[in-house]
């Protein structure tokens, strides 16, 4: 079964190609968008924890026909989390994922996800998961940077976990190295 973020668990796929890429490239033609929240607090990193497969998800989903980034990430935030976008930055990194497709024989899924970093608030909304998120029992959890690379990378070798652990992985080792040189990615004043 596919999730709404196009990939497709469990375990990571061992055919499928991914990149990351500095900054937001032009969207790709014949490619699904999404959208993915960096809301950084100090050390720590707001994920989603899912309660019946191992692993952690940025908060973030698809980008709608004619919706914005930041229109999509607000709604997503919303919804995953209950919390209301205060601050939205620069694009600091996208992924670019090619698999094969367990949906349609023979054909290539591809996908890519632009990361913002942001602020939220705390929650103020009312949670309202997707159907598979809601299976997943996906919540909210802060985690230090240090927890959440370690807690990921334990989930990539578990067979049970979703098709995306491997590239949240990735990118939360990307913010986690970037934390470390002066030039973190945090909102303006410093905290997210």
């Amino acid at each position: 079964m596919a999730d709404s973020d196009g990939t497709h668990g469990p375990g990571p796929d061992p055919a499928a190609t991914l990149d990351l890429v500095t900054g937001a490239p032009d969207w790709a033609p014949g490619v699904r968008r999404a959208v993915k929240a960096i809301a950084l607090a100090e050390d720590r990193v707001l994920l989603l924890r899912g309660t019946r497969a191992p692993g952690l998800k940025f908060p973030g989903g698809g980008v709608a026909p004619g919706e914005g980034d930041r229109a999509a990430l607000e709604r997503e935030l919303r919804e995953e989390t209950g919390r209301e976008l205060t601050w939205f930055g620069d694009c600091a990194l996208t992924t670019v994922e090619e698999r094969p497709d367990v949906d349609a024989d023979g054909s290539v899924f591809r996908m890519q996800s632009r990361y913002y970093p942001v602020a939220v608030t705390d929650p103020t909304f009312a949670v309202r998961l997707d159907d598979y998120e809601h299976h997943l029992g996906l919540h909210a959890v802060w985690l230090s940077l240090a927890d959440a690379v370690g807690e990921q990378r334990a989930a990539v070798e578990d067979p049970r976990a979703p098709g995306w652990a491997r590239r949240e992985l990735l990118v939360l080792e990307w913010i986690a190295d970037d934390a470390s040189t002066a030039d973190p990615v945090t909102a303006p004043n410093g905290s997210a």
